[in-house]
């Protein structure tokens, strides 16, 4: 009982946590690019438009700043859709569990990865993605509450 707990409380202060930072990347990106009328259209222009914040290292800046996201969020991604899928086919899953023991599990891991590296190498818009990324999720999540 106390391990649930401390679980909620961790799971809790994570969401909190994010969600602020998420308002404040929101309410900078908008105070920045309203305040310049720019319009982003691909990566490219995403990394300009911090030029008026960072200066000649907005390209590079913009660049850490994604490679550090996707080196968060795809392992959290990959792992979400295989907890995802397993518990909708019922299947065994668990990071602490070997591949011996869920199979299945691992496998959409597996391909969580390998789908994310065929969009990394192809030549689909990453803005473009995001936000029809983001349409499907607001399609399909009113639905997960049934």
């Amino acid at each position: 009982m106390q391990s649930i707990n401390r679980r909620n409380v961790d799971v809790t202060a994570g969401m909190i946590w994010s969600n602020v930072t998420a308002f404040f990347v929101i309410v900078a990106t908008g105070a920045v690019l309203f305040s310049h009328h720019t319009q982003i259209k691909t990566a490219a222009d995403a990394a300009r438009a911090l030029e008026p914040v960072a200066g000649q290292y907005a390209t590079v800046l913009f660049a850490v700043g994604v490679i550090g996201a996707g080196l968060l969020a795809i392992p959290v991604l990959a792992a979400s859709a295989a907890f995802g899928v397993a518990g909708l086919a019922g299947w065994r899953r668990g990071l602490g569990r070997n591949a011996k023991n869920a199979p299945q599990f691992y496998i959409v891991i597996g391909l969580a990865f390998l789908i994310a590296m065929e969009l990394a190498i192809s030549s689909v818009n990453p803005i473009k993605a995001l936000f029809y990324s983001q349409v499907l999720d607001g399609v399909i999540a009113p639905c997960s509450s049934f």
